[in-house]
């Protein structure tokens, strides 16, 4: 990427950062795990800059954000329990964060199904239509309101009865996500670009790794005839 290029990248960060950290707040809960989760979606249109027209590249950041979430959730199911788990935790290779503080509300909607959660974040968090939130998850439009239906009465049952909202689910969830604000952090620009550099090194390591490999086998074979 020229200097042209990383002054556009720039500007766009700052331009779509505020609403993508608000979406992936919204699917954390944390706004720690937000950023980073927004930081591998931005990372990710970095990586197809040249190939994505001017306009597409926002909503390309969304698509990116909302496919690397269930990975992102399975990688914190996975932390969560190694944290859980004193024997785990002192043999883990890396040190492992105590998993961040939640009302009971938020650690229910982390137990719900990642399409689940991201259709009630959609719904509910951010208001987009049927159409829209189809759209982006890539469903048909006939499944989302009762997918909608389901993910509520899924959340209420994950809830303690004692703090089950005497209002309702939904009206409860729409007043948490409306209290939920966040702000870009000021080094975002640079995490997303170390992150991009970070992985071209360790895909550049596998390759280094698979390539040795692949002339070991070849010298074996060579040797052997």
């Amino acid at each position: 990427m020229d200097t042209a290029g990383r002054s556009a990248f720039a500007a766009f960060v700052a331009e779509q950062a505020p609403a993508l950290l608000r979406t992936a707040y919204l699917l954390t809960g944390d706004r720690t795990e937000g950023a980073e989760l927004a930081s591998a979606a931005l990372g990710a249109v970095h990586r197809r800059w040249g190939e994505l027209p001017a306009a597409d590249r926002a909503s390309a950041a969304r698509a990116e954000l909302l496919a690397e979430h269930p990975r992102w959730h399975r990688r914190t199911q996975l932390r969560e329990a190694v944290a859980a788990t004193p024997l785990l935790r002192g043999v883990s290779l890396v040190p492992v964060p105590a998993p961040p503080v939640r009302d009971a509300l938020t650690t229910a909607l982390g137990r719900l199904p990642a399409q689940l959660r991201a259709l009630l974040v959609l719904r509910l968090g951010e208001g987009f239509s049927v159409h829209e939130t189809a759209g982006l998850l890539g469903v048909p439009e006939g499944s989302v309101a009762p997918d909608t239906l389901r993910a509520l009465g899924r959340l209420e049952e994950l809830l303690p009865p004692d703090d089950r909202p005497a209002a309702g689910v939904e009206a409860a969830l729409r007043a948490a996500f409306a209290a939920r604000t966040t702000t870009v952090p000021e080094d975002l620009l640079v995490g997303v670009l170390d992150g991009v550099t970070t992985r071209r090194r360790h895909w550049a390591a596998l390759a280094t790794v698979a390539a040795f490999f692949v002339l070991v086998v070849v010298l074996v074979v060579l040797t052997t005839r």
